[in-house]
């Protein structure tokens, strides 16, 4: 409890960012992984061997950026640290001890940026206050200026990039936004948020499919929740209707939260891919 909380008053942070959510998930997340630490290796290390099986189909070597790096448990920083000039870890939120482990290497980099480019706008306490206002935000443009800022950022172009990675991200992306706005506009359609969600998930897809270069998708498919009964609760699939069935070159199962993770005896468990754009 004491690392959780130095983790939140060190940590810099965005302040839309902070109040999203993102830090606190970041910091969860984080001891997450260390009380799985056992049930979570084999799908961070699917996760490294499918990085590393893009990376090594790249023709040209100069920059690497990895969306969702996270704490890089799931990333193989030295391998793409020796096959590229430059690698680039992006997320909105970068815990101290990412950018201590990154100073081994002199050309990886931690660059903080919201890749749904909507971040400043949903935190802003008007911004939204009726569905109309959600469905006028444009995911897709947004997350397109996001890159560009990006990519300003690091003095790069689109052109520069050799590899892009998406590390199990892409669910992710609409968690914050979504349980944020059910806390502050509980008015909201639940129907709203929902095709706010997948609009989300669709931006970051297309963007992820604007490049030239070889880009890996890692991201979950079928999430199933059990009750301590047994009895299947939940069950969400992104895959298939994002249209990518047939880009999967690798899938597993990742124990995302055994039985004694979650309250009232329930467990989940992960399908992850992996996908070639």
């Amino acid at each position: 409890m004491l690392r959780e909380v130095w983790l939140w008053l060190r940590t810099p942070c965005a302040p839309a960012a902070r109040r999203l959510g993102h830090l606190a998930e970041a910091i969860a997340l984080s001891a997450r992984t260390r009380r799985q630490r056992r049930h979570w290796q084999a799908h961070q290390q699917h996760t490294r061997q499918a990085i590393l099986q893009v990376a090594d189909q790249c023709e040209r070597r100069q920059l690497a950026l990895i969306l969702g790096a996270g704490e890089c448990h799931d990333v193989p920083v030295a391998e793409l640290a020796q096959r590229f000039e430059r690698v680039v870890l992006v997320d909105i939120v970068f815990l101290p001890g990412v950018r201590q482990r990154c100073k081994a290497f002199r050309n990886v980099e931690c660059h903080e940026q919201d890749l749904t480019g909507l971040a400043d706008i949903l935190a802003r306490p008007a911004a939204i206050q009726t569905a109309d206002d959600l469905m006028a935000l444009r995911p897709e443009l947004a997350a397109q200026t996001a890159l560009m800022t990006l990519l300003q950022g690091l003095h790069s172009s689109r052109d520069d990039v050799s590899l892009v990675v998406s590390v199990n991200l892409l669910s992710q992306l609409p968690v914050k936004p979504v349980d944020y706005l059910q806390r502050q506009r509980p008015a909201l359609p639940l129907n709203s948020l929902n095709a706010f969600a997948w609009q989300l998930l669709r931006a970051h897809l297309n963007l992820l499919q604007s490049f030239c270069c070889p880009v890996c998708l890692v991201t979950d498919d079928r999430q199933r929740t059990w009750n301590a009964a047994g009895e299947l609760v939940e069950e969400v699939v992104l895959v298939a209707p994002l249209q990518l069935e047939g880009e999967v070159f690798a899938r597993w199962h990742w124990p995302l939260a055994p039985k004694g993770e979650l309250a009232h005896g329930c467990r989940a468990e992960h399908e992850v891919v992996a996908i070639r754009l």
